[in-house]
């Protein structure tokens, strides 16, 4: 598994909290809201299913796949 950070959706925690619950639930994984600086709040999770939160981003948040980068050993 890998720790995985997703920034850049929206600087709202509620919001934020049931992004995080649609993917434990999706996923199976831990999913958390964390703060990072003074008030910018991102997801953080342990999986390894990277094609699966990448379809959920598109698909339920409507982000656009050009818009999606991922860093790191993949």
């Amino acid at each position: 598994k890998r720790i995985i950070t997703i920034e850049g959706l929206v600087n709202d925690k509620d919001i934020l909290k049931k992004y995080a619950k649609a993917l434990r639930k999706i996923l199976n994984c831990s999913c958390s809201v964390d703060k990072k600086d003074e008030d910018i709040y991102f997801l953080k999770l342990s999986s390894k299913d990277l094609d699966v939160i990448k379809q959920f981003l598109i698909d339920k948040l409507n982000i656009n796949k050009d818009l999606i980068r991922v860093h790191g050993n993949t």
